[in-house]
């Protein structure tokens, strides 16, 4: 088996039992695209035995848009959440559930920016300043009284 832009990769292939002379194998292709494979014939001059498959990657999506609504509750169940069909069932207005608000948990937080004012330690700021600015002043005239300069 050869993929289109790969390495060549050998398939093992087993005896069928229930038929003579029938063997199967079986390979996953990883990449989507053409493959060729090619099987020689044993005890033979002539050309292997080659055949082209192109696999293609099924979109299920397109294919059928309906919500499965019982897998999805399956899915809810299993990973121990709760599966809401529509807004009025998110608000709680058919009583089967309880409103989807109420089982969110708040995770909200604030972080601060560069620059944004700190109001609490904008006022001890200040409340320092002041009391050093006094304090300073207070020591000038302490000094100069004791100096005889005022």
């Amino acid at each position: 088996m050869t993929p289109q832009n790969g390495a060549p990769m050998m398939v093992p292939l087993l005896a069928d039992p229930s038929r003579k002379g029938t063997y199967h194998g079986q390979f996953s292709a990883l990449t989507a695209g053409p493959h060729r494979i090619e099987l020689p014939v044993p005890d033979s001059q002539e050309d292997p035995l080659s055949r082209q498959v192109i696999v293609k990657v099924p979109d299920l999506e397109k294919d059928n848009p309906q919500r499965n609504d019982a897998l999805l509750n399956e899915i809810a169940a299993g990973t121990g959440g709760r599966y809401y069909v529509g807004i009025p069932a998110a608000r709680g207005d058919g009583g089967r559930l309880p409103p989807l608000v109420g089982q969110l948990k708040d995770r909200s937080r604030e972080t601060p920016k560069s620059g944004d004012i700190d109001k609490p330690w904008e006022e001890l700021w200040s409340t320092w300043l002041m009391c050093g600015i006094v304090g300073f002043l207070c020591l000038e005239w302490l000094v100069r009284r004791l100096s005889r300069l005022a």
